[in-house]
């Protein structure tokens, strides 16, 4: 796709005689990815061109913010989705935006009321994960069943697009692949940012992300085991399996070896310091924890499982891709990237120039203006 510029942008809203009315719909403004990506495009789509709202349902453990200043916030003040829905309505028919963007339980929500908001209103909803893997029966039955209503689909990946249609019978023409963005501005002033514990001199590897069992650190530990190296894994996250994590450091006796640092506010601190990042992952939509340690300069060593992992990893340029649940190739694997000489200048700049924050934008303007011609 060619990207245009702002002015060219301008001037086609000109011809529509006013700023676009897009409502951006989100659960919370707490640390995940999702809500990264949704607050990036909030606060970077020009307002001059897009009259924005951002619809929250709950301001509670908020670690995002928005500091673009023509942006308005609604917070429905209401901590579970299924009490919510009689309030995104109202706020819906009096704001009365053109296109409304969805993530993630509003998906399921807005595909399911789908025929009771207003006939010209656009809905477009961007999916952030495999469902065939990760969601109960039940919402897969949702998804297959409703999600064809939606208007537009943003897929992170062309695995999840494709996941999409085999899966949820989703036209092929109502998917869009649009990447997640990378603010290496953002990350290349943050990793700046000392340290507050002091690293051995030994390979420090790391991985960010919540502690659930989905993220796959229990198989990333038992691999650690295998090695006969000194290290340092650094864990950075908070979560259900923190205990399990806690328990299985003790079986492998990994207890110098391993440091849980919980939430991190700025984890590109640790990133940059890092040898490799590892992902133990048993399914990702598109890993921006993976793509902000490539941001800093570092290699990574993950799974190929389902999602778009594969998609970014690209051997001994910026990583290596291990099969799914082999243990000891990921520990010979971690063994033969050390041995790998990467040039960190050049992941970073492959990373930028694939995923880039303005880049990034650039799409979803062309793909919402496009919605409103």
């Amino acid at each position: 796709m060619e990207y245009a510029t702002i002015s060219t942008l301008v001037r086609n809203v000109d011809e529509m005689k006013a700023r676009l009315k897009i409502m951006f719909v989100l659960p919370s403004l707490a640390s995940g990815g999702t809500e990264r990506v949704v607050l990036n495009l909030v606060n970077h789509l020009p307002t001059q061109i897009f009259d924005i709202t951002l619809v929250v349902m709950t301001n509670q453990n908020a670690a995002y913010s928005v500091y673009n200043t023509g942006v308005k916030v609604v917070f429905l003040h209401k901590s579970k989705i299924r009490y919510v829905v009689f309030r995104l309505f109202r706020v819906i028919y009096r704001t009365k935006p053109q296109i409304i963007f969805s993530s993630l339980d509003f998906n399921k929500i807005l595909s399911l009321f789908r025929p009771f908001l207003p006939a010209d209103t656009y809905v477009v909803a961007r999916e952030s994960s495999i469902g065939q893997y990760t969601q109960s029966f039940l919402n897969k039955w949702l998804m297959r069943l409703f999600y064809p209503r939606l208007d537009l689909l943003v897929a992170q990946s062309v695995y999840m697009e494709q996941h999409l249609i085999q899966y949820f019978g989703i036209n092929p023409n109502k998917i869009q692949v649009i990447h997640n963005p990378v603010d290496t501005n953002m990350i290349r002033q943050s990793q700046q940012v000392p340290i507050p514990i002091t690293l051995p001199n030994v390979p420090i590897f790391i991985t960010v992300g919540r502690l659930h069992p989905v993220k796959g650190h229990l198989r990333l530990l038992k691999a650690l085991a295998l090695l006969e190296i000194p290290f340092l894994y650094l864990i950075i996250g908070e979560g259900t399996e923190r205990q399990r994590i806690e328990q299985t450091v003790k079986k492998y006796q990994l207890n110098e070896k391993v440091k849980l640092l919980g939430h991190c506010t700025n984890p590109f601190q640790y990133l940059a310091r890092a040898t490799l990042f590892l992902q133990g992952s048993f399914t990702e939509g598109y890993p921006n924890a993976l793509l902000e340690a490539n941001a800093c300069g570092i290699p990574a060593v993950a799974f190929d499982v389902p999602g778009g992992t594969s998609e970014i990893i690209l051997k001994r340029l910026n990583g290596f891709l291990v099969p799914n649940n082999d243990i000891k190739g990921f520990g010979d694997t971690i063994e033969e990237a050390l041995r790998t000489r990467f040039n960190k200048e050049a992941i970073q700049k492959l990373t930028s120039e694939r995923f880039a924050l303005t880049q990034i934008i650039k799409l979803y303007q062309e793909m919402l203006l496009e919605i409103a011609r």
